[in-house]
C-alpha cells in the first residue's frame, strides 16, 4: 500500500482506488503480447487513483508536497518503445483522469469546454450535428488532454493546420504544488505576452496536470478529396513533396508517406509501389477540395509520379482506418513494434534523407536477422517514422536490447541530418537527441522553470531524468 493510501481515501472513495501489479511497459496494442519476466513485473505495486475533478488532483497534489512524495501522471506520453520504461517506477501513485470526460460547447461564443479525458472521435462525433469538428490528429482515441499537453499535429499538415496550440484559448491547470490556475480567455482572440497555459503546452505534464480545455469552434470541411500517389524511389517521393511549398502548391490536409516494406507486410490489397502517398485535400466551398487535388496532381505529375489513384470517399475512408489498425496485423504474425521513431526535417531534405534512413534501416536488419523495418509518417510536415518490428518470442530482455541499439543508431542519424521532434514530445525518451541539438542553456533553463513551479519535484519527475536512468532495467 502507498503511503498516501489511507490520507487520500478520506476525500476519493475506496471504490476509485485501486493497486495493480507492475509493469514496465505501457500497455499499447502493441505490447499486449511482449511478456515481462515475473522478477521484474513482482516488484513494488502501482497505486491507482481516478481523480473526478481539478479539486481532487489539487488536493493529492497537496498532500504529496507535504510528504514530498512524487506523483504521476500520464499526460502526453509520446512515443512508446520497450527500451523506455513507462514513466512510473515501481510503486509509484498514479493518478488516472478517465473520469474527467465532458464535453460543453458554447456556440454563442464560438468555443467548446472539455474534460482531459475527451478523446478527439468522441469531441467531433459531437459537434459534427453543428457543422463543427477538428482535424484529425494522432488518432481518434487519443484524449485531448495528451494531445494539448505533446501539442502534436500528427498525421496533418503542420502548415496547414496547425497545431493544438493554435485551438486553445483557454485552460484550467493544477500546478504541481496543487493551486488550481486558470489561463487564457473567454474571447477568440488570444492573450498577449506571457501565458502560463503555453507554458503547460507542449510541457508533457511537467509543469502541471490539464483539467479543462477551451477550444475555438472549428469549421467541418465541405469536401474532402483522397488520391493515392505512386512513385519508384523514397528519393523521387521526397522530392515531390519538398517542391510542393518552393512551387506553391495548394497545401493538403493530409500527405502520409508508406514504403513499400510496409504496404507488403500490412497485406495491402492495393497497387504496391516503392513510395506511396496518401493525399487528401479538404475545401470549404463548392468544387474547393477537388481543384486543390487537381492542382496537387498535376504538380505530382510534373514531379516524376508514376501513377495516381483517385478515391472515393469510401475507399479513402477505408485508405484511413487501414493506415489506423495497420500496425494491428503485428500481432497475429508474433511480431511487436519496438519502435516508430520520429523525424522531422527540413522539406528540403527529404530526398536526401529518406532513402538514407532505408540504408540505415537495411543494415540494421542485418545486424539483427528476424527484425523487419518500414517508412510510414506525416510526410506533408517533413516527418516520418522508422519504425522497427520484431518476433515477440525474443522475450523482453532481448527486445529491450535490441531496440536500443537500433535507437541509438537512430538517434546518431537523427543530430548528423540536423532532424528535429515535432511530434511525439521530448522526455525521457528523446533526452539524448535534446542535449544533443541544443545546448546547456536550454536543459538548465528547463530545469530552473521546472524547479520554480514544482520545488519538490512531485509531478512526474522522471520525465527529466537521464536516458540511462529512465531506461535502466530492474
Amino acid at each position: 500500500m502507498h503511503p498516501l493510501t489511507n490520507e487520500i481515501g478520506k476525500f476519493i472513495p475506496s471504490d476509485r482506488i485501486r493497486v495493480t501489479r507492475y509493469d514496465p511497459l505501457v500497455r499499447t496494442p502493441f505490447f499486449r503480447s511482449v511478456q515481462v519476466p515475473d522478477e521484474i513485473r513482482n516488484l513494488e505495486p502501482f497505486t491507482i487513483i481516478q481523480a473526478a475533478s481539478a479539486d481532487e488532483i489539487s488536493k493529492v497534489l497537496k498532500l504529496a508536497n507535504i510528504r514530498k512524495l512524487p506523483v504521476y501522471v500520464r499526460q502526453g506520453m509520446g512515443v512508446i518503445s520497450p527500451d523506455v520504461t513507462r514513466p512510473e517506477p515501481p510503486g509509484s501513485l498514479i493518478l488516472d483522469l478517465s473520469k474527467m470526460h465532458w464535453i460543453n460547447p458554447n456556440f454563442d461564443r464560438h468555443h467548446v469546454e472539455v474534460g482531459p479525458a475527451v478523446s478527439e472521435w468522441d469531441l467531433n462525433k459531437a459537434l459534427h450535428p453543428e457543422g463543427y469538428g477538428y482535424p484529425e490528429l494522432i488518432g481518434p482515441v487519443t484524449w485531448c488532454g495528451s494531445l494539448v499537453s505533446l501539442n502534436s499535429s500528427g498525421r496533418s499538415v503542420d502548415p496547414y493546420i496547425g497545431k493544438p496550440r493554435n485551438y486553445v484559448l483557454g485552460m484550467e491547470v493544477v500546478l504541481p504544488t496543487g493551486e488550481i490556475v486558470e489561463t487564457g480567455s473567454e474571447s477568440l482572440r488570444r492573450v498577449c505576452g506571457f501565458d502560463l497555459g503555453q507554458l503547460v503546452i507542449g510541457g508533457q505534464c511537467m509543469f502541471g496536470v490539464i483539467t479543462n480545455l477551451r477550444l475555438q469552434l472549428l469549421k467541418s470541411p465541405k469536401d474532402i478529396c483522397g488520391a493515392l500517389v505512386h512513385f519508384d524511389s523514397l528519393a523521387s517521393l521526397g522530392k515531390a513533396v519538398s517542391s510542393i511549398y518552393k512551387n506553391h502548391a495548394p497545401y493538403p490536409q493530409v500527405l502520409e508517406i508508406l514504403n513499400r516494406s510496409y504496404l507488403e507486410a500490412m497485406e495491402f490489397e492495393g497497387k504496391i509501389s516503392e513510395a506511396v502517398l496518401m493525399m487528401a485535400t479538404d475545401g470549404w466551398a463548392p468544387g474547393e477540395a477537388q481543384w486543390k487535388q487537381e492542382q496537387l496532381i498535376k504538380h505530382m505529375q510534373s514531379e516524376g509520379c508514376i501513377d495516381v489513384e483517385i478515391q472515393s470517399s469510401e475507399d479513402w475512408a477505408k485508405l484511413l482506418l487501414f493506415r489506423e489498425a495497420g500496425l494491428s496485423k503485428l500481432s497475429p504474425k508474433g511480431l511487436v513494434m519496438l519502435t516508430g521513431e520520429v523525424m522531422d526535417y527540413p522539406i528540403d531534405k527529404l530526398s536526401i534523407v529518406l532513402p538514407a534512413m532505408r540504408k540505415l534501416q537495411l543494415e540494421l536488419m542485418e545486424t539483427y536477422p528476424g527484425i523487419d523495418t518500414y517508412i510510414i509518417g506525416h510526410i506533408g510536415a517533413g516527418s516520418f517514422h522508422p519504425t522497427v518490428v520484431a518476433p515477440v518470442e525474443w522475450g523482453y530482455r532481448k527486445l529491450h536490447e535490441v531496440v536500443k541499439d537500433c535507437r541509438k543508431k537512430i538517434l546518431a542519424f537523427k543530430l548528423e541530418h540536423g532532424a528535429t521532434i515535432g511530434e511525439q514530445g521530448i522526455f525521457p525518451e528523446h533526452i539524448g537527441w535534446y542535449q544533443g541539438t541544443y545546448d546547456d542553456v536550454h536543459w538548465k533553463s528547463m530545469q530552473l522553470v521546472k524547479g520554480a513551479l514544482d520545488p519538490n519535484g512531485i509531478l512526474n519527475p522522471i520525465r527529466y531524468s537521464h536516458m540511462q536512468e529512465a531506461n535502466a532495467l530492474p
